[in-house]
């Protein structure tokens, strides 16, 4: 009887070949449609978060008014993916936009997705790119290689308040995407600056000098030392885990009147937060298609008693016809699922 099983199975389904067919097209189209969705969410899904991370930039967390410490405790970090940073030297001494004017590293021009509508990133001293925003309000166009003069004010270190004034005159060597004044960054109490005008290190190092300079001659003390923020993305599901360990050891490292809340880029977060809902919605299809190939068999049975009856009295057994509905099932479900995902995926 086991040796005839397959065979039956394939006789009942082509005796009902007009249920058979049905179950089979919608078998083959539901997988097919199914396939299809979840090649479109999980393409939609990408394209937000790519959109986010451009957008905001892709780092996930910031160690603002960084230390060197801070740097090497992030590096010990066996849930870091990368780590960038920027320096501020400067603000732009303008009313509008609020702009830094500093450095970045490769790192940091990649986590903070930075990019160029034209012109190129600085690559020799008395060289900036700068936002276009920021050119504007400096009375500039974004013309590439015209000299253009930034108006730099470096605070005293004892007095943020006071400023000292000085302009450099630099080469637009790029033409910056916006990127510094869209960022949100949760606890953010001091409203530190993303750098609208980058240039090289040296060119900050000598910002600062001139700046001494000047406060040395009116007789003030020292000016802030640039202020380096660090930017870091964890590993993949570790996000809190890192962001935990981060604010640790900034409570531990920080005075209580320092500001020594991490920062979060919430701007971008969602596309750290999107969840996965793609194994969910397979384990759905499959139950729902599951149910709907019993209830169909359920339906047939009743019709198919005769059969059942018959098989019954030539000696077949309860489990032998449980097998047989379960070949039949295989025999019809199965080329119907590898077609129709095989649709799916092709469209």
């Amino acid at each position: 009887m086991n040796h005839d099983l397959w065979t039956l199975a394939r006789q009942g389904i082509l005796r009902r070949r007009r249920s058979s067919l049905l179950l089979f097209l919608v078998l083959l189209l539901s997988f097919a449609f199914a396939v299809m969705m979840l090649s479109v969410m999980g393409s939609m899904d990408r394209t937000n978060t790519e959109l986010l991370k451009n957008t905001y930039g892709g780092w996930y967390g910031a160690i603002p008014d960084g230390k060197a410490e801070d740097r090497a405790f992030l590096e010990r970090r066996e849930w870091l993916d990368q780590l960038g940073e920027s320096v501020n030297y400067a603000k732009v001494s303008v009313i509008l936009p609020v702009s830094g004017a500093g450095t970045v590293d490769e790192s940091f021009v990649e986590l903070g997705r930075i990019r160029l509508k034209s012109g190129r990133l600085p690559e020799a001293p008395g060289e900036v790119a700068v936002e276009p925003d920021l050119l504007e309000a400096l009375g500039y166009d974004q013309t590439i290689g015209q000299s253009i003069i930034l108006p730099l004010s470096v605070s005293l270190a004892d007095d943020p308040d006071y400023y000292i004034r000085l302009d450099r005159e630099f080469i637009l060597s790029g033409v910056l995407e916006e990127y510094a004044h869209v960022w949100i960054l949760e606890k953010n109490a001091q409203n530190r600056l993303l750098n609208s005008a980058i240039f090289l290190p040296e060119d900050g190092e000598a910002v600062i000098a001139e700046a001494q300079a000047r406060a040395t001659s009116y007789g003030l003390d020292e000016v802030r030392p640039p202020v380096t923020s660090y930017f870091y993305t964890p590993m993949e599901g570790m996000e809190e885990t890192l962001r935990d360990e981060v604010d640790g050891h900034l409570a531990a490292t920080r005075s209580a009147e320092e500001d020594f809340s991490g920062c979060i880029n919430l701007s971008a977060g969602a596309a750290y937060l999107l969840a996965d809902y793609n194994t969910f919605y397979v384990g759905l299809i499959l139950v729902i298609t599951l149910l709907a190939v019993v209830a169909v068999y359920l339906l047939e049975l009743q019709s198919d008693v005769r059969r059942i009856v018959r098989l019954r009295s030539l000696g077949a057994s309860k489990m032998q016809l449980r097998r047989l509905l379960l070949l039949e099932t295989v025999l019809l479900a199965v080329p119907a699922v590898a077609l129709g995902t095989a649709l799916g995926a092709a469209g």
